[in-house]
């Protein structure tokens, strides 16, 4: 459930805000909201901040709930994040990081407390009007350290092969912290719009 109001000027600012029901609330229940703010202050860069009352609904509502389900007790944390977009020509840049404003909790645990955060940067470039690559760069703390690597790397390639169809190909190399292994995982998809 949820209740969202967006307002949008094209040359420069956006905005959005929503309250909505999350999967570790009560499904009868609003108990979460989420702001964003983005500014394009110039043709060629496009910057904006966000907020949410609990970061535990972004990626991590299935860890917790298993977690309660077992008779933890979950204290919600709120989340920020930044963004921007830099464009020139064919090229773009694009750089993000969110994290918890403080420590969240699962009583019960052995690790009781936790400050997830993350982060990504990735330049892509447009080869030709159908041709596209993208190279990223990104990382995690503390979020899902079993599932998510500590950082992780690697490459996209897309070819638009219709007006409405793009096909991709993806190769990304992961390090976790400790003692997992570091992972190889590549990913094909197409995307089709209409």
């Amino acid at each position: 459930s949820a209740v969202a109001f967006r307002y949008g000027d094209k040359q420069a600012l956006q905005i959005s805000a929503a309250l909505f029901s999350g999967e570790l609330d009560a499904a009868d229940t609003i108990e979460n909201a989420a702001v964003s703010f983005a500014i394009t202050p110039a043709e060629w860069i496009k910057v904006g901040v966000s907020a949410i009352t609990d970061i535990g609904e972004g990626g991590m509502a299935d860890a917790i709930n298993e977690a309660t389900a077992n008779g933890d007790k979950y204290d919600k944390a709120a989340g920020l994040g930044a963004f921007a977009i830099a464009t020139h020509g064919r090229f773009s840049l694009s750089a993000e990081y969110i994290a918890a404003v403080e420590s969240m909790r699962l009583a019960g645990q052995e690790t009781s407390s936790f400050q997830p955060s993350a982060w990504f940067l990735e330049l892509a470039c447009d080869i030709d009007n159908q041709w596209a690559v993208a190279a990223r760069y990104e990382g995690s703390s503390e979020f899902l350290p079993e599932e998510m690597p500590e950082t992780q790397f690697g490459l996209t390639l897309s070819f638009a092969a219709t007006e409405f169809a793009t096909v991709s190909l993806e190769q990304l190399y992961g390090k976790f912290d400790g003692d997992n292994s570091d992972r190889h995982i590549t990913t094909a998809t197409l995307a089709v719009s209409f």
